[in-house]
């Protein structure tokens, strides 16, 4: 499968609109990309997308995030009275790398220092897989 040809984020074009109503976009053609000529695709994860991504950590902002779990974890560590929240919205098993990542934060809080709230109908039985 092949990657992106570079992981740079593009902005859409002019003619690509968003119909908030339906949530369809609509554009004359096909957004390409200016380096490639590819077609442009959301940097999302979608159903087998496998290296499609940008991995590049200024766009992914995996820094920032790995710097605000880290702060967030040493703030509740040195406030006994605060409380960290943790709510996963609808996060199945098909991909579990955001079902992972909350385990793991909630894994590293101490005591009674986070309520973790899964809440997914399609699998009731919730169960934390990793802490």
């Amino acid at each position: 499968e092949k990657g992106p040809c570079s992981n740079k984020l593009l902005d859409p074009p002019a003619d690509f609109k968003i119909d908030y109503d339906t949530m369809r976009a609509t554009f004359d053609s096909p957004p390409n990309c200016r380096n490639c000529g590819g077609v442009l695709k959301p940097n999302t994860y979608l159903f087998g997308d496998g290296r499609g991504f940008a991995e590049n950590p200024t766009v992914t902002k995996s820094l920032q995030y790995n710097a605000w779990v880290e702060s967030t974890l040493e703030i509740i560590k040195e406030n006994p009275e605060l409380k960290l929240a943790i709510i996963e919205i609808g996060c199945g098993l098909r991909i579990p790398s955001i079902r992972k990542r909350c385990e793991e934060v909630f894994g590293k809080t101490h005591g009674n220092q986070c309520d973790f709230i899964r809440i997914n109908p399609e699998y009731p039985d919730n169960k934390i897989l990793h802490s």
